[in-house]
């Protein structure tokens, strides 16, 4: 017999003196013992996940600047050339404007995905700002801040 299976044998018979709830402790401690040891490995995959997070978060930090700015652009573009035309036609008594959207564009979403359109309204009306993608660009930051300060944005429940 192998020095382990000795020790294996006796430690069996000792624990065989013991009571069923001084087993099942004894067993729950040592299943945390073994489930702790993984705990360094968990939080150094958390630490990479947390800066893999904040890079896509700013990632769409600007992506969501860069979308706002182009569509401010092409909106000051078009009033231009609205305008440009609106004075040729003046002549001819007629008078060009804009207007903005009556409707919501995302407004079909509603029905196919209700939570992301719950999400989507609150959005919409938190904000003073006007462009959607500025909205969003505020709540990336918000998510970004919590993420820097350790906040467990992610860990609560809905």
């Amino acid at each position: 017999m192998t020095a382990f299976e000795q020790f294996a044998q006796h430690y069996r018979s000792e624990i065989g003196k013991l009571t069923p709830e001084q087993q099942n402790l004894l067993e729950s401690h040592r299943r945390v013992m073994e489930e702790t040891k993984q705990l360094p490995v968990l939080e150094a995959q958390l630490a990479t996940l947390k800066i893999e997070t904040e890079q896509l978060v700013r990632e769409l930090i600007g992506l969501c600047d860069s979308a706002a700015a182009k569509v401010e652009a092409r909106s000051e573009l078009r009033g231009k050339r609205v305008a440009e035309f609106s004075d040729r036609l003046q002549e001819f008594g007629v008078r060009l404007s804009l207007s903005q959207y009556s409707q919501s564009p995302y407004s079909t979403f509603q029905s196919t995905h209700p939570d992301g359109w719950k999400a989507f309204t609150e959005l919409a009306t938190d904000s003073t700002e006007r462009l959607l993608y500025r909205k969003m660009k505020g709540r990336y930051e918000l998510l970004l801040d919590d993420l820097a300060n350790d906040y467990p944005v992610f860990l609560q429940s809905p």
